[in-house]
This record gives C-alpha cells, sequence and structure tokens, in this order.
C-alpha cells in the first residue's frame, strides 16, 4: 500500500490534526507550513490536491512514527519471534528461563480499541488473568475520555506476551501507512501506535487460530471489570495452540509454524 494513498484529502488533514494540533478545528497550517518549509496556503492546497511524490516522505516525517522506532520495533518483533518460537519447541513441564516468575509466560490477550473522538484505534497487550484494578491499568493509555474508547472487532488470546507481542508488532507493521505520532496529551502511552480508524484490519496468518468472539464489546472500564477468569473459547484457544506445538515437535518442524496453525 502506497503512502500517498494516505497522504491526502481528508485523511491528511486528520493526520495533520493528531499529531500537529488544530485550531477551530483545522490543522495548524502555519504550524506545519514551518516545519516543512513551505507556505501555509501550500499545505492547505496540499490537503486537497495531494502531495507532491517528492514531498511525501517530509510529510511522512511529521506524521508518522519515526524511522529509528519503525526499527527498533522490527528488532523488537525479531527477538519475540525468537522467544516464542524456543518457548513452543520446549517439551510441556520442561525447564523454563527465570523470566518466567515475571507472568510473561502466562495466557495474555491483545485487543484493539477505537477512540471516536480522535478516529484511531490503538492495540493494548495484557495479562488474561488479573485483577480487575491490573487489567485497567494495562488497558488504559487514553489520556482523556478513556471509557470512549471501545473494543473493535475481536480480541485475541495467546499463551505467553511473547506470542501477543509477536502478533501487535506484525499488526503494527502491516498498518504503517495508516499510522499516525499522536500528539501529547492524547494517549498516556502508545502514542506511536495508534493508526487511523477507517483501516481495515489485515487478514494476518495467525488471526483465526487466536481470535476469541465476544458476545459484547464494551469500553475499558467495562472489559477490567469483567471475569478474570479465562473463558471457555479463550481456553479451547490455547489447548489447540499447545497440540500445534505438540505436533510440530513430534515431526520436527520448525516451532515458527505454531503461530500459523500448519
Amino acid at each position: 500500500m502506497a503512502a500517498g494513498h494516505v497522504l491526502r484529502g481528508d485523511r491528511l488533514r486528520r493526520l495533520f490534526m493528531l499529531s500537529m494540533g488544530e485550531q477551530l478545528g483545522n490543522p495548524r497550517t502555519s504550524a506545519i507550513a514551518r516545519e516543512l518549509g513551505v507556505s501555509a496556503g501550500t499545505v492547505r492546497r496540499w490537503i486537497r490536491d495531494g502531495i507532491p511524490k517528492k514531498r511525501e516522505s517530509d510529510v511522512a516525517v511529521l506524521v508518522r512514527p519515526s524511522t529509528e522506532l519503525l526499527a527498533q520495533e522490527r528488532k523488537e518483533l525479531e527477538d519475540a519471534q525468537r522467544v516464542a518460537k524456543s518457548l513452543d519447541a520446549l517439551d510441556a513441564g520442561a525447564g523454563v528461563p527465570m523470566w518466567a516468575a515475571r507472568s510473561w509466560l502466562v495466557p495474555h490477550r491483545l485487543v484493539l480499541f477505537r477512540h471516536d473522538a480522535y478516529g484511531v484505534i490503538v492495540p493494548r497487550v495484557s495479562v488474561a488473568e488479573s485483577s480487575a484494578k491490573a487489567r485497567k491499568h494495562q488497558l488504559q493509555g487514553l489520556a482523556r475520555s478513556a471509557n470512549y474508547a471501545r473494543v473493535v472487532r475481536a480480541e485475541w488470546v495467546f499463551p505467553s506476551k511473547y506470542h501477543a507481542q509477536v502478533a501487535r508488532l506484525q499488526l503494527l507493521e502491516e498498518l504503517l501507512p495508516y499510522r499516525v505520532q499522536l500528539r501529547e496529551g492524547i494517549l498516556d502511552r502508545g502514542a506511536t501506535q495508534a493508526w487511523l480508524s477507517e483501516a481495515r484490519t489485515p487478514r494476518l496468518p495467525w488471526m483465526r487460530f487466536y481470535r476469541v468472539p465476544r458476545a459484547g464489546r464494551g469500553t475499558i472500564g467495562e472489559l477490567a471489570r469483567s471475569s478474570s477468569s479465562l473463558t471457555a473459547a479463550e481456553k479451547r484457544v490455547l489447548r489447540n495452540h499447545d497440540r500445534r506445538a505438540a505436533r510440530a515437535r513430534q515431526l520436527e518442524l520448525d516451532p515458527a509454524v505454531v503461530m500459523v496453525g500448519r
């Protein structure tokens, strides 16, 4: 998906407002113009007609996460994949490293939240079984009006934090053209992980194996107050993961196939 597909029209207008601020419901064109070394009129024309291809990278620097951050995410993805593969290669009951005591190897959920006030979606990874207070702390991060952030589409459950991180980082990588660097004051944390809510969730191989359908969708607060126990559907997802991992060990397959369910 080309960057220019998003950097035009109302989407560009919203990206500017989310990253650079707004004034009377419009982007701060003067501030944007100063950053880009052009006139405010040029910025307005770009919003209306689209950005010249040679300037797309300059605009992306303003509205998207930095290249340094993207490189860091790529490294984190590779590290999480390596650990997840190692865990899936262990026989049941085998010893695990000492950092298992940090609750990183217990089931984790990946949940997507939509904040209607800003038109963005933010991913959150949290421990599946924890107290309501702990879950709210893990899930929250919206600086204001947190209870207006609603669960969208589906949740996914994974056997460890590392499997959940692989899923989250792959999702962020796929959605790069729609991602936005949110300005200060919108999120308490995770401001680099948001994307425009109209972006279609990509179909990644792991999604159908770890998805947990929900009867209802609620706010962060409602989700935090819900049952702290794994649901029957979540337990079934995790049992299926264990079966795939055992099958991969039996056939001496690369543990990486477990996340795609082969």
